[in-house]
């Protein structure tokens, strides 16, 4: 408990005194962190979309097409917060890189739900309950996320 204590009082002076780790690193990581979660949630829409197009419309060819999208999408998202996790200097530039897997498999992802009908060239998915809902554009496509 003691070793706690004192490894708590020690990050804690570090952090207060301003050393250069915190003061750039753990910003950048917690907003990295937000963006991945933005993603995620974005992907899981996507996937609810196309299991309700594909439930009413089989086509297993299509399907692994688009799973193989969406797992390629999401292999990019886990790349990008584990180099952030692991970085021990990292700024805005580096943080908006490390989305650049993302990015490119999120933009064929998209591309191929478009040419199958399943996002509409306004953007527009149909879920499960038959709505129509706006799928918005992943904060990793705006490098302003990353600044302060």
């Amino acid at each position: 408990m003691r070793r706690f204590l004192l490894a708590f009082v020690v990050v804690c002076a570090v952090g207060i005194s301003g050393c250069s780790l915190f003061r750039t690193v753990v910003p950048v990581l917690s907003t990295a962190t937000a963006v991945a979660q933005d993603a995620s949630t974005i992907l899981s829409l996507l996937q609810t979309a196309s299991d309700a197009w594909f439930a009413g419309r089989p086509n297993p060819t299509l399907e692994e097409k688009v799973r193989k999208g969406i797992s390629d999408a999401k292999l990019g998202l886990l790349t990008a917060i584990r180099t952030a996790n692991g970085a021990t200097e990292l700024d805005a530039g580096d943080a908006d890189n490390a989305f650049a897997d993302f990015r490119a498999a999120y933009a064929n992802l998209v591309s191929l739900l478009k040419s199958i009908g399943i996002v509409g060239v306004d953007g527009m998915v149909g879920i499960s309950t038959g709505e129509k809902v706006s799928v918005p554009s992943p904060l990793a496509f705006h490098p302003s996320s990353f600044k302060k």
